[in-house]
């Protein structure tokens, strides 16, 4: 093993520790974030404390983050390009905090946005940035509800520049179709109609899919 691919396995360690300690911080960032906000709007009797307790967002740690210690410097060792490493290690987190919390962390979203900016596919990111304009007010106007969560059409606009415009076309498609697959065997395996679906865990495979077909 040379320096630098030490180096990058090292950093792969940091990187699951750092996310898997982020997970329950992120619960009790957003509660304290509103809590805040909503303070300095209104005049009411309740501490953070028992705000915190009041709050439907609670804190949560799942067992898929221990997979940070294997995934991360598995997907290290394998990449030729960190920057591609970086990118798939912090979807990796977005996927797992979606899968627990159905939100995602704006922070790490303009990261990844920053990231792949280096590949500077910027066609791409307009066409995204106008597709998911488009695809948000035809659903407004037509079902009076979001086609895409704000969520999920921000990350696939942070991905948007790290591919071709044919590619970013086959991975939200792919991702429809890994959602959409996994809706309909989830509801006739247990018969039960899901609220809300995780749609981040999907843009994270087709993302994987398209990156190491490619």
């Amino acid at each position: 093993m040379d320096l630098v691919k030490f180096f990058e396995f090292l950093t792969a360690i940091l990187f699951a520790f750092w996310f898997r300690r982020e997970i329950p911080l992120f619960a009790k960032r957003i509660n304290q974030q509103t809590y805040d906000e909503f303070y300095s709007l209104v005049d009411f009797q309740l501490d953070y404390h028992n705000f915190e307790k009041q709050s439907n967002l609670k804190v949560k740690q799942s067992k898929l983050s221990i997979l940070f210690f294997f995934i991360f410097p598995l997907v290290t060792w394998l990449s030729q390009d960190y920057l591609i490493s970086v990118v798939i290690i912090i979807l990796c987190f977005l996927t797992v905090l979606d899968i627990l919390y159905y939100l995602t962390d704006i922070r790490y979203l303009a990261i990844l946005f920053l990231l792949t900016l280096y590949s500077g596919n910027l066609e791409t990111f307009y066409f995204t940035v106008f597709f998911f304009i488009l695809i948000h007010f035809f659903s407004i106007f037509t079902f009076q509800k979001e086609g895409f969560g704000l969520g999920d059409s921000l990350l696939l606009i942070a991905l948007s520049p790290l591919f071709m415009l044919e590619q970013m076309l086959q991975l939200v498609l792919i991702a429809s179709v890994l959602g959409i697959t996994y809706y309909l065997a989830e509801r006739r395996i247990t018969s039960q109609k899901r609220q809300k679906l995780p749609f981040i865990p999907f843009i994270s495979v087709a993302t994987f899919i398209i990156i190491y077909l490619n």
